[in-house]
């Protein structure tokens, strides 16, 4: 997958990668990486790689990402992603208020919740939402986007959450 990632890039990318120690640094994690993770996180992995490649950023950010990726669960990609749009996770039940995850466990559920808690303060602790807690919001607040510029940054790097895999 990293290979393939590699060989899409554009000659002229390719050419100036020498000069990125930014994304030497990342690709030396990321091969230490390759080595110790399932498949998924690999395609993660990968698209990570390129988009180093293609968007030239600061080392800092960089490693900060590649470390989230490193450490984060599937799950906590998934939950990123709710909090990144939740708006696909909608469903036709009404409600006048309700936790800020409710739609993610209405989709998934048998996600254990006390699980699901721990993965929102892991990703509100290293600046990737802007939430943390299951807290009661409005109806309209349960579909409102809670990730940080951050974590934003974070989705565009991995290249956004595959959901094929994600049936829990």
């Amino acid at each position: 997958a990293i290979e393939q990632k590699l060989n899409e890039l554009s000659d002229t990318v390719k050419q100036s990668l020498g000069d990125n120690e930014a994304f030497a640094t990342v690709l030396v994690k990321a091969t230490q990486l390759a080595a110790q993770t399932n498949a998924q996180k690999m395609e993660y992995l990968a698209n990570a790689l390129k988009y180093a490649a293609e968007h030239p950023m600061d080392e800092d950010r960089l490693v900060i990402y590649v470390n989230c990726l490193e450490k984060y669960t599937l799950s906590h990609l998934l939950i990123l992603d709710y909090f990144y749009d939740p708006k696909p996770y909608e469903n036709s039940k009404t409600y006048l208020a309700g936790g800020v995850m409710t739609y993610f466990y209405d989709k998934y559920p048998t996600f254990d919740q006390q699980l699901g808690n721990v993965i929102m303060e892991d990703l509100f602790r290293d600046g990737l939402t802007t939430t943390h807690g299951n807290g009661t919001v409005s109806s309209g607040g349960m579909m409102v986007k809670r990730t940080s510029s951050l974590g934003d940054g974070f989705i565009e790097f991995i290249g956004g959450y595959n959901h094929e895999n994600a049936e829990r």
